[in-house]
């Protein structure tokens, strides 16, 4: 009876799982039907109902991405298809419609980081994103450079000649940008955009009636075009057409009654042509109610200027705010207020610089204004120099001496250049404030100038102030942490967890004593009950994950702060984890984005020489000697270069190494142990053992000195000579008894490796088996005997070997390689071990592919496209992929998205394994 207790929530368990995945399924093909029936909002209705009862099915959320994006909401696009990305969807179609959203938003440092993180530059698509976001920065030579490469890739992209023309439009080449969309316009003459930007070249060179032709044929096409109305009411009025002018603005204002430029464009129109004041008055009404920015009387140009800068300041597209403010500025350099919206302009575009200088501005004319006293106060402390600060603040406290914050700050500047009188002055009578968040300041302000004795009088005057505020005991807990205590910093830090539970700081300070501790365990534990993920708490995770090797979750916490404070710090680390992980597209993306400003960084310089060596040493050779000055005068990072070095063909790097650190007085045994390294790259072998000898010799000697090469590291070397001679059986012996003494991972490596180089396959599964009983869960060992074993035609062992594994550690990638075994024996249990690495790992792309491929073979076709959707999402681009949701739509009597599938193929691949296959197919379903 216990027996069947069991067995039926297991089947009940079972049987929902599978009507869940049948009804996931279900959903997406109604959503993919709408979507290509044009019925976006039944697509979406489908798509949230899909990932509302699976969120993580990738493919729903990637379509309802697209989706939005065609509705123009791209607030949601954005959201939908960021996620997506993060759920590693397939980058080259998850990039187009996010980052035309980005444009559209004028997000354009986010897009730019999202795209540098990917190959584009053979994807036309990409590339022309890429050239429209050098616009949208003014860096027009790039903008030019990009569409020029999507020119190479398709003669006639209408995108990329739109670009160009666009950039001669800015040079004032107008003729140029003319023949460029002439020629565009030759071979669509139906484009709007070109048409739209032929109308405006021709409009600037003052062909009016041409470029009204042009409009008008626009308006032919698409009758409700809103840009070419407003421009054609512009050009009419121009003209001295005022009554068809001023026709066409008041369609435009019914047409979008909340739009404030149609609004203008009817008050400047009608106010042009006479129309009674009153109307033009109450139009300017109803937009003076939206931004309180417009004369009631007039519409000068700058108001039209401050008004549009307020409509892009508040729709967040600040660089299109700033462009409006300053041409503004330009025409009205008296009014005190726009230096102020200048000054937030440019805050919001992290340009803190230009910030600074708006707000001096405005506090020359408005000296009054105390809390924007403070803004500028708060860029100088970032921005000037220490005595131009302290000059800035002096000022401030005279003239405000009752604001708490300026005196802090003030206290602070005098007690960090020593002047403890004038700080002692300036503090007396006040350091007892019953303002506890100015005192908490202050003490704060003392613990970075380490006067902890000072801040240690007001936090216990703060903890009998407030005793049960868990900021007091915070801040006791950081002055004694800041006096190297850390036992009583943690006492107060667990008394502030007393009074509040999920008190942030004092969680993420016990967080970092934890990881110093390397109690990684507690770290996490501490971290879980935060209630929001700060990036502090995030660097922790991304520490410990580290520190467990869990290298892509680090990227994952870490592109999390990146998005939140992109810094040099973050994208460092964010590099060198890129580069462990193998992702050196991301790692080149990412450090495009600061080599140029930092070109004498040494870590940035040491990165961009390793991912040059893998493609362009010429570039890595120039690099390396840049490197070699940086680190004249450090033998620590020359020795680091000289490993650097070993990677290029070159030998004269290593040799110049080499003569710096002795001019350094490197240790003799350093030094040879490098020279006979670099014997061994060029080949000269007896120098090489003449350097060896010499190490022997010396290595007890200096046993005990600080820099003395261990014997091991000698033994070590003596096997990279031996296996350079190709004296396998000295090398076999030597490498053999290191292991064998230290049982190490680097020795069995290395034991391993010259077995599989000397095709010794015998010894080699000797010694993985020996290793694997030893170290079961050792899972690249296990793959790697049982691809032994096959090659040694014994298949069944393989399996044994893998079904063994699975009963020491539940893995995903195990059951997918027990799928292919099984494939051509037994269907049933391929299928079995193949659903089973789904079910443990539901969107590697892989594994959803080899799934849907063996219910593919057993005829069911509608679980297999659900599973290649899946697979579609995260990998798009792979062409046995392709042919297998083809195949299956094929099946399925849906021909025409069959053939679309197919169309994306590249025939004439010869690594396509199916590509006869896929070419029979194709034409059989074309009727060839």
């Amino acid at each position: 009876m216990r027996f069947l207790i069991i067995l039926i929530p297991i089947f009940v368990l079972f049987s929902h799982a599978t009507f869940a995945a049948e009804q996931r399924g279900y959903l997406y093909e109604e959503a993919i039907q709408a979507y290509q029936s044009n019925e976006l909002d039944n697509a979406i209705i489908h798509l949230k109902n899909n990932l509302k009862e699976f969120p993580e099915f990738t493919p729903a959320r990637i379509l309802l991405g697209k989706v939005y994006a065609l509705q123009e909401n791209c607030l949601s696009a954005e959201k939908e298809l960021t996620v997506a990305l993060q759920e590693r969807g397939d980058w080259q179609q998850v990039l187009p419609p996010l980052l035309n959203c980005q444009l559209q938003l004028h997000n354009t440092e986010s897009a730019i980081y999202f795209i540098e993180q990917y190959p584009y530059q053979q994807v036309s698509e990409l590339l022309i994103i890429r050239a429209k976001l050098a616009l949208q920065q003014e860096q027009f030579g790039q903008a030019q450079q990009f569409a020029s490469q999507a020119l190479k890739l398709d003669k006639q992209d209408l995108n990329a000649q739109l670009i160009m023309a666009e950039v001669l439009v800015t040079q004032n080449q107008y003729q140029d940008a003319i023949n460029i969309l002439s020629t565009a316009l030759q071979q669509r003459p139906n484009s709007v955009p070109a048409l739209q930007l032929k109308a405006r070249v021709l409009e600037l060179r003052q062909n009016l009636e041409a470029a009204l032709e042009l409009y008008n044929r626009i308006l032919e096409l698409e009758n409700n075009n809103t840009l070419a109305l407003f421009a054609k009411a512009s050009l009419l009025q121009k003209l001295d057409r005022g009554d068809e002018a001023l026709k066409i603005s008041v369609q435009l204002r019914e047409q979008f009654p909340d739009n404030p430029f149609a609004k203008l464009l009817f008050a400047v129109i009608s106010g042009a042509n006479e129309i009674p004041q009153r109307e033009v008055k109450e139009t300017l009404n109803d937009i003076n109610n939206q931004l309180s920015l417009v004369d009631l009387n007039k519409v000068p140009g700058g108001q039209l200027n401050l008004l549009s800068g307020y409509v892009h300041y508040l729709t967040q597209n600040y660089q299109s705010a700033r462009r409006e403010f300053l041409n503004y500025q330009n025409k009205h350099t008296s009014d005190a207020t726009v230096y102020k919206l200048l000054a937030e302009t440019s805050i919001k575009l992290s340009d803190d610089q230009q910030a600074f200088i708006y707000y001096r501005e405005y506090n020359k004319r408005q000296p009054a204004d105390e809390h924007a006293l403070a803004k500028l106060l708060s860029l100088a402390k970032k921005l000037e120099s220490t005595e131009n600060y302290r000059s800035m603040l002096i000022s401030a406290h005279e003239k405000f001496p009752q604001n708490a914050s300026f005196r802090n700050h003030l206290a602070a500047i005098y007690l960090v250049s020593g002047e403890q009188n004038k700080a002692r002055t300036l503090l007396e009578g006040t350091a007892q404030s019953n303002i506890y968040l100015l005192d908490i300041q202050l003490a704060r302000l003392l613990i970075s100038l380490n006067e902890l004795e000072q801040a240690g009088k007001i936090a216990s005057k703060l903890l009998i102030q407030q005793p049960q505020n868990p900021n007091s005991h915070q801040l006791a807990g950081d002055i004694y942490l800041a006096a190297q205590q850390p036992t009583k910093a943690t006492v107060y830090y667990q008394q502030a967890l007393k009074l509040q539970a999920n008190y942030t700081p004092a969680l993420l300070k016990l967080a970092s004593l934890a990881y110093k501790k390397q109690d990684y365990g507690q770290v996490e534990d501490l971290l879980k009950k935060l209630k929001t993920q700060s990036v502090e708490a995030l660097e922790l995770k991304a520490a410990v994950a580290i520190e467990q090797r869990k290298y892509h979750s680090a990227i994952d916490y870490l592109d999390t702060v990146y998005q939140t404070q992109p810094s040099l710090k973050t994208a460092k680390a964010l590099i060198e984890l890129y580069d462990r992980t193998g992702q050196f597209a991301a790692a080149q993306g990412l450090l495009s984005r600061y080599i140029e400003d930092y070109k004498l960084d040494a870590e940035l310089l040491h990165f961009k020489i390793k991912l040059a060596l893998q493609s362009d040493q010429a570039i890595a050779l120039k690099d390396l000697n840049t490197l070699f000055a940086l680190y004249y005068d450090a033998p620590k990072q020359l020795k680091a270069l000289f490993t650097l070095e070993a990677s290029t063909t070159r030998t004269d790097g290593q040799m110049k190494i080499i003569k710096r650190l002795q001019q350094l007085d490197e240790p003799s045994e350093q030094l040879a142990f490098l020279k006979a390294q670099l014997h061994i790259k060029n080949k000269e072998f007896e120098l090489a053992q003449a350097q060896l000898e010499w190490l022997k010799n010396h290595a007890h000697d200096a046993i005990d000195a600080i820099d003395a090469i261990d014997p091991i590291s000698v033994q070590e070397l003596e096997f990279n000579l031996l296996n350079s001679q190709n004296k396998h059986q000295q090398a076999k012996q030597l490498i053999k008894n290191l292991y064998e003494a230290s049982r190490s991972v680097a020795h069995f490596k290395s034991y391993l490796g010259l077995l599989l180089q000397t095709q010794d396959t015998s010894a080699a599964i000797t010694l993985l088996q020996s290793w694997l009983t030893k170290y079961p869960q050792d899972l690249p060992a296990t793959y790697l005997l049982a691809k032994l074993h096959q090659q040694q035609n014994a298949p069944q062992q393989s399996i044994l070997l893998l079904e063994n594994s699975l009963q020491v550690s539940e893995n995903a990638f195990t059951h997918h390689k027990l799928a292919h075994l099984y494939a051509e024996k037994n269907l049933n249990k391929a299928l079995s071990h193949a659903q089973i690495a789904v079910q443990l790992d539901s969107q590697n792309p892989a594994f959803n592919d080899t799934y849907g491929w063996y219910l593919y073979q057993a005829q069911n076709y509608e679980k297999a496209l659900e599973h290649f959707r899946v697979a579609m999402a995260t990998a798009g681009q792979q062409s046995e992929l392709i042919y297998h949701l083809a195949a299956t739509l094929e099946k399925l009597n849906r021909p025409s998205e069959a053939i679309t599938a197919l169309e994306k193929l590249h025939f004439q691949d010869t690594n396509f394994k199916s590509r006869d296959k896929a070419l029979k197919l194709y034409n059989k379903l074309k009727g060839k």
